[in-house]
């Protein structure tokens, strides 16, 4: 689907080791960190996950690519009863503001959709301003707040 001002060079490929290790230094940066809200975390843990994402039927996840070059993570994760939740990051700076993001989670919905979900849902840190914007944008609504996190949906038919 093309999606107007929004950059088209962008690939959603297949999470690899390449993208493992990016998402290591991505998400140990104090900012990225604190807006994606990732909790702490080492390299034993992060392999054990990765390890674990075969085996998985609830959890999808894609690497994100533009102009060639990995820059973020996406997926959906918790998929049951016809829902599922959103999450995703753009890990290099460089790349905040172009639009990525919007095309992620068109990206996201499409999935979902493929899938049969009826629904989708996200968690942002209230004071993640500029993503829950972009979600407001694209449709998706208050559900409730849980201390400073804000839990947003989406219907997806």
């Amino acid at each position: 689907m093309k999606i107007p001002d929004v950059p088209q060079d962008i690939e959603f490929v297949a999470y690899d080791e390449i993208f493992l290790s990016l998402s290591w230094g991505w998400l140990n940066d104090p900012e990225i960190k604190a807006l994606t809200m990732t909790p702490d975390f080492n390299r034993k843990a992060q392999a054990d996950w990765y390890d674990s994402l075969s085996g998985r039927s609830d959890y999808l996840i894609w690497g994100v690519r533009y102009a060639g070059r990995p820059v973020g993570v996406c997926g959906l994760k918790g998929i049951a009863d016809e829902t599922g939740e959103y999450w995703g990051y753009i890990g290099d700076r460089t790349c905040w503001g172009k639009g990525i993001g919007r095309r992620m989670v068109g990206f996201i919905e499409d999935e979902a959709r493929a899938l049969g979900l009826g629904r989708i849902w996200l968690q942002v840190w209230e004071n993640n301003l500029r993503a829950r914007g972009l979600y407001e944008k694209l449709g998706y609504r208050l559900d409730h707040h849980r201390d400073d996190v804000v839990i947003l949906t989406k219907p997806l038919r």
